[in-house]
C-alpha cells in the first residue's frame, strides 16, 4: 500500500528536529487514519484509524514500528495496515508479506508473524481453548505463527464446521507455526485434540448369532465445542477390516458384521476428525448355534394303523428360532426310502401323509436339519398297516382271479360283526377295520368254490387260494375232538395249507383255507382230490400244534385229536412255546422255536385295565429267532399291579400270538423265613383251629378251617399247590354247614 507522502514527510520533518543523540520524544500526540510508516527495512506500516502515539520515536531501530500499544516489525521489504490497535481484537488488513515475514505483537496479547499469502488477519490473545481465536484471508498459502503457548504441547488449528487446517507441538518457546491455504474470512479456532475413548465392548464370549451386534461406547473431548468433532470407526473381525460407522456425540455406536460360527475375534480403530486415533483391543467371541431337538413322533413304534395313508408327524424345536431365526426341515424315510419333506420356521410339529404298499411291518424315521448344518434324527419305529389280500387260484399257475371279468365278493366275520369288502383287481382291502379282533374272511367267485381263512391279525395275511370248480374235488369234514380240555371247539381254529410253487421263494406252505370249528364242533372245507395238505390247529390263548399231514383221496369226515389219531404228523414240524412269569420284581418272557422259523417278534407289557401305562414295547426283526428272552424289572408301585404280557410274531408266513397276566404276588406276612418253617407252623395253625370246634358246631369249623387255611396260603405260607385244595375244603364246608341248616 502507498503511504501518504504528505504525512510521511511531516513525521520525518519533525523526526529530524530532534538533536543527536538526544532522549526518545515523549510529548504525546495523535496520529490520523491513513498515516503510514516506513523503516528503514522497507517495511510499511498504515494507520486505518486515528491512533496515539506516546511521545517516543515511533521506529524501534531500523524494522520496527511501535504505534499505539502495538510492535510491527519486519526485516525486509513488506506492508500492513493496522486497523485495530488493541481490545479484544488485533486487526490487521492490507498485508503484503510474501517476501518478509511481519511480526505484529500488541503489548495487550500475544504477538502474531504472518507471512506467504496472507492478506488480513485478526486474533485474540492465543490460547489452546477450543475459542475461535483467529480471523483470516490469504490469497495463497501462507503461515500464521501464535505465540505465548504451552511449550512443547500438541495443538491443532480447525476451522469452526471442524474441518482440520494444521496441527503440531509448540516449540520450546509456546510458538505454533500455523499453515494456511487460500481463504476468504476463515475463522481458526486452537485446541489440544485429545483421542476418542472407547470402552464397554460387547458381545464376548459365547454367542448364538452369525450377525452379531458388535458395540462400543464412544466419547471425545471436543465433542460439543467450537469446531466439533466427528469420530470413524473401523470394525475389525479377525483382523480384516469389515466396516466403518462414524459418531459425532458421546454414545454408543453399533456394527452387525457377517460372522461363521466358530471363534473370532473383533477390534475397532477409532480416528478422530483431526487424525488422533484409538485402538480397542482384541475381544474374543465364539459363535454356536443349537441343533434342532425333537420332542416326540407319531407314530409310536409297534403302532397298529387302520389305514395304509397314514400321516406321520413329528414335533421338533431349536434355540436358534429365538437368535438369527432358523429353518428346519424334516424329512421322513419309509422302508428306507424318502416319502417327503417339509419345513418349519418356528417350534412346532412336521407332518407328512404318506401311503405304504403292501401290507404288514413298515419302518420309518425322521432325519431333522437346520440352516446351520446341524441335524439329528430318530431312531427306527415298526408300524403295522393292514395288508390286502390277493385272490388266486389253487391250481395251475395261480393266476389272480380278477373280479373285472367275474363276479367276486368278500365278507370279514369277527363274532356278531359283518364286514362287506371291496375287490379291486383281484384284492381284498383290509383296511378300515378294528385291529384288535380276528377275523374270518370268506371269498366268493364265479366258478370256484367258496373259501374262508382265518385272519388272527390283519396286517400279515397276503394271499388266499379258491378251488376251481370243475377241478377234481372232495368235501372233507374235520372234527375237533379235544380230549386235553384246551381247545374249546368255539374259539379253536384249523388251518389246512398246501406247498405251493411261489414265484419268491419256490414251493411253501401257502394257507389254503380256515375256520373256526364253532358250535359243531365241524370244519368242512372242498380240497383238490389226491393231493398233500397239511393241518394245524390253533386255540384262542395262541397255543397251535402242528397235526400233520394229510393227504384227500375221499370226502370223509376226520377226526382231529391234540394227540393225533389216524392222522401222519410231520416230525419236522416242530412247534414253539413261550412263557410270561413274574418274581422277585421281574416280569420275564421267553420264546422258543426250536425250527428258526420265527422271524419277526413283538413283545409289550402294560397295566392290566390300563393300556396306555406301557413297560416295555419292543421288537425284534430281521431274524430268524430260536430263542428271545426278555426281563423287565418293576419299580416301586408297579410291584403293586398286575401286567399283561402280549406278544406277536410271525412264523412259517403265518401270524401267532399269545397273551398272559402276571397277577400281583402273594405277600408275605413275615418276610425272611425258610419256606419248611411257614410250611410248618401254618400247618400246625390249622390243625389247632379245627381241633378248636366239636362235633356239634363241626360245620362252622370247616368255614373257619378253611378261611384260615386260606388266608396263610394268601400270605404265602403254604405253597401255591394248596390253594386249589384249599377252595375245594371251603365249598364242602359252606356244602355241609348249609345243609345242616336245612336239616334244622
Amino acid at each position: 500500500m502507498t503511504p501518504n507522502k504528505h504525512q510521511l514527510g511531516v513525521v520525518i520533518a519533525a523526526l529530524l528536529l530532534l538533536p543527536s543523540g538526544a532522549a526518545a520524544y515523549s510529548a504525546s500526540f495523535d496520529g490520523g487514519a491513513g498515516t503510514s510508516y516506513e523503516t528503514g527495512s522497507g517495511l510499511v506500516v498504515t494507520s486505518g484509524i486515528d491512533h496515539g502515539l506516546d511521545g517516543t520515536n515511533p521506529f524501534n531501530g531500523s524494522d520496527t514500528v511501535y504505534l499505539d500499544g502495538v510492535s510491527i516489525s519486519a526485516s525486509g521489504p513488506a506492508s500492513v495496515t493496522v486497523d485495530q490497535f488493541r481490545g479484544t481484537r488485533t486487526q490487521l488488513s492490507g498485508i503484503d508479506a510474501t517476501s518478509t515475514a511481519i511480526t505484529v505483537d500488541p503489548d495487550d496479547k500475544s504477538a502474531v508473524e504472518i507471512s506467504g499469502g496472507i492478506t488480513d488477519l485478526s486474533w485474540e490473545d492465543a490460547a489452546l481453548d477450543n475459542s475461535n481465536q483467529i480471523t483470516f484471508s490469504a490469497d495463497s498459502a501462507g503461515t500464521i505463527t501464535a505465540t505465548d503457548l504451552p511449550n512443547e504441547t500438541d495443538w491443532t488449528a480447525a476451522t469452526p464446521d471442524g474441518v482440520l487446517v494444521d496441527s503440531g507441538t509448540t516449540t520450546a518457546s509456546g510458538e505454533a507455526q500455523i499453515s494456511v491455504d487460500a481463504a476468504t474470512d476463515e475463522e481458526l479456532i486452537l485446541f489440544t485434540n485429545q483421542p476418542p475413548s472407547v470402552t464397554n465392548a460387547t458381545p464376548t464370549g459365547t454367542i448364538h448369532t452369525n450377525s452379531p451386534e458388535l458395540s462400543v461406547d464412544v466419547d471425545d473431548a471436543t465433542f460439543g465445542t467450537a469446531q466439533g468433532e466427528s469420530v470413524s470407526l473401523e470394525w475389525f473381525v479377525d483382523g480384516s477390516s469389515v466396516g466403518t460407522t462414524s459418531v459425532s456425540s458421546a454414545g454408543t455406536a453399533t456394527f452387525e458384521p457377517s460372522i461363521s460360527d466358530g471363534n473370532h475375534t473383533w477390534h475397532v480403530v477409532a480416528t478422530d476428525s483431526y487424525g488422533t486415533t484409538t485402538t480397542l483391543g482384541d475381544q474374543s467371541i465364539s459363535v454356536e448355534h443349537f441343533a434342532p431337538t425333537i420332542e416326540s413322533a407319531s407314530p409310536v413304534d409297534g403302532a397298529s394303523l387302520t389305514q395304509r395313508e397314514t400321516t406321520f408327524t413329528v414335533d421338533v424345536s431349536d434355540q436358534d428360532f429365538a437368535f438369527d431365526g432358523d429353518t428346519v426341515t424334516g424329512t421322513l424315510h419309509v422302508d428306507n426310502a424318502t416319502a417327503g419333506s417339509s419345513t418349519v420356521s418356528s417350534n412346532g410339529t412336521i407332518e407328512i401323509t404318506h401311503t405304504m404298499t403292501g401290507g404288514g411291518s413298515h419302518s420309518y424315521h425322521w432325519e431333522i436339519s437346520d440352516t446351520y448344518g446341524y441335524s439329528t434324527s430318530t431312531s427306527t419305529r415298526t408300524v403295522w398297516v393292514p395288508s390286502s389280500v390277493t385272490i388266486r387260484s389253487e391250481i395251475g399257475e395261480h393266476k389272480i382271479i380278477d373280479n373285472t371279468s367275474l363276479n367276486v365278493s368278500a365278507r370279514l366275520y369277527s363274532g356278531e360283526l359283518i364286514f362287506q369288502r371291496n375287490v379291486t383287481g383281484g384284492k381284498v382291502d383290509l383296511s378300515g377295520v378294528s385291529v384288535d379282533r380276528e377275523y374270518v374272511l370268506a371269498v366268493r367267485a364265479d366258478g370256484y368254490y367258496q373259501r374262508t381263512i382265518v385272519i388272527s391279525n390283519i396286517y400279515n395275511q397276503s394271499t388266499i387260494y379258491l378251488l376251481p370248480t370243475d377241478a377234481q374235488a372232495v368235501l372233507d369234514v374235520f372234527q375237533l375232538n379235544d380230549r386235553t380240555g384246551k381247545y374249546p371247539t368255539e374259539s379253536s381254529t384249523l388251518v389246512i395249507k398246501r406247498a405251493i410253487n411261489t414265484t419268491d421263494g419256490g414251493l411253501q406252505w401257502q394257507r389254503i383255507a380256515g375256520d373256526y370249528f364253532g358250535a359243531a364242533g365241524q370244519f368242512k372245507a372242498h380240497l383238490q382230490q389226491d393231493r398233500r395238505y397239511r393241518l394245524v390247529l390253533s386255540n384262542s390263548q395262541g397255543d397251535t400244534r402242528v397235526l400233520g399231514h394229510y393227504s384227500t383221496d375221499i370226502s370223509e369226515t376226520v377226526v382231529l385229536n391234540p394227540v393225533p389219531v389216524g392222522v401222519d404228523v410231520d416230525s419236522s414240524a416242530t412247534t414253539y412255546a413261550w412263557e410270561a412269569t413274574r418274581s422277585n420284581g421281574t416280569i420275564a418272557f421267553e420264546f422258543t422255536d426250536p425250527a428258526n422259523a420265527t422271524t419277526d417278534l413283538h413283545v409289550s407289557i402294560h397295566e392290566e385295565g390300563n393300556q396306555s401305562n406301557v413297560l416295555l414295547n419292543q421288537t425284534y426283526q430281521n431274524g430268524p429267532y430260536g430263542t428271545v428272552s426278555v426281563t423287565q424289572p418293576l419299580v416301586e408301585n408297579q410291584t403293586n399291579a398286575s401286567w399283561v404280557v402280549s406278544w406277536r410274531a410271525e412264523r412259517h408266513d403265518e401270524i401267532i400270538r399269545g397273551t398272559a397276566t402276571t397277577a400281583t404276588p402273594r405277600q408275605d406276612l413275615v418276610p425272611g423265613l425258610a419256606p419248611w418253617i411257614k410250611h410248618a407252623l401254618s400247618i400246625i395253625m390249622v390243625v389247632i383251629v379245627a381241633a378248636l370246634f366239636t362235633q356239634l358246631n363241626a360245620a362252622v369249623g370247616g368255614v373257619t378251617t378253611a378261611l384260615v387255611g386260606g388266608g396263610f396260603w394268601l400270605g404265602g405260607w403254604l405253597p401255591p399247590a394248596a390253594g386249589g385244595a384249599i377252595a375245594i375244603a371251603l365249598m364242602l364246608a359252606v356244602v355241609v354247614k348249609a345243609a345242616r341248616a336245612r336239616g334244622a
